[in-house]
């Protein structure tokens, strides 16, 4: 699945910590991507995001199914195979280029 989002925000990244600090509106197109996994996709994941280059000008949203009550570590996982940040999405968060 692909997207085109045309009014997104850009914020520096605190690279340290993986937060998004000082957000401003901005206009700029690129593509969102979105993959989807089943409970037991995370070695599927590793392979694909190990082979994305890192500058491809896309945004990458990986969803896994868990159950509710079981704390994902899929970001601090998928985070050793890319040089891309990974992030935890929240509600309200940034989609940003290369990441």
């Amino acid at each position: 699945m692909t997207d085109k989002s045309s009014n997104i925000l850009q914020s520096g990244i605190d690279e340290q910590n993986l937060q998004i600090t000082e957000s401003q509106p901005v206009t700029r197109s690129f593509p969102i991507v979105g993959v989807g996994a089943s409970a037991g996709g995370l070695d599927a994941l590793t392979k694909l995001i190990s082979a994305l280059p890192d500058d491809g000008g896309m945004a990458y949203i990986l969803i896994q199914h868990l159950d509710p009550a079981h704390k994902s570590l899929m970001a601090e996982l998928l985070t050793k195979h890319t040089k891309m940040p990974v992030l935890q999405a929240t509600d309200g968060g940034v989609i940003a280029a290369n990441y």
